[in-house]
C-alpha cells in the first residue's frame, strides 16, 4: 500500500479488523510506512465478480497440479494424476 505522505510503495500492516457496515463487509487496516514511519488507515471492501466470466478451468487445473506436486514432494497425500485429469474434464 502506498504511503499517502511520502508515496513510498511499501508499508507494514500493524492491525487488521473486519466489520460490517450497511450490509457490506469491510476490512480496516492500520499501516505504517516502511520509509517515513507515517501511520495511516485503509478501508478495504470485497467486490465479488461475476463467477461465470472470471472462472477459468485451466487455472484451477494448474493450481491442483501444483498442489499435487507439492503433496508428492512432502509425501503427505498420494494423489493419482488421472484423478486430476478426470476432475478437469468435469470443469470444462
Amino acid at each position: 500500500m502506498t504511503c499517502p505522505k511520502c508515496q513510498h510503495p511499501k508499508s507494514k500492516t500493524l492491525n487488521t479488523r473486519s466489520t460490517d457496515h450497511a450490509g457490506e463487509s469491510l476490512t480496516k487496516r492500520h499501516r505504517k510506512c516502511a520509509a517515513c514511519d507515517h501511520r495511516f488507515v485503509t478501508w478495504e471492501c470485497y467486490e465479488p465478480s461475476d463467477p461465470e466470466s472470471s472462472f477459468e478451468a485451466s487455472d484451477l487445473r494448474a493450481v491442483i497440479s501444483k498442489t499435487h506436486t507439492w503433496l508428492q514432494q512432502a509425501r503427505r497425500i498420494p494423489i493419482v494424476r488421472s484423478a486430476i485429469d478426470e476432475l478437469g474434464k468435469h470443469l470444462t
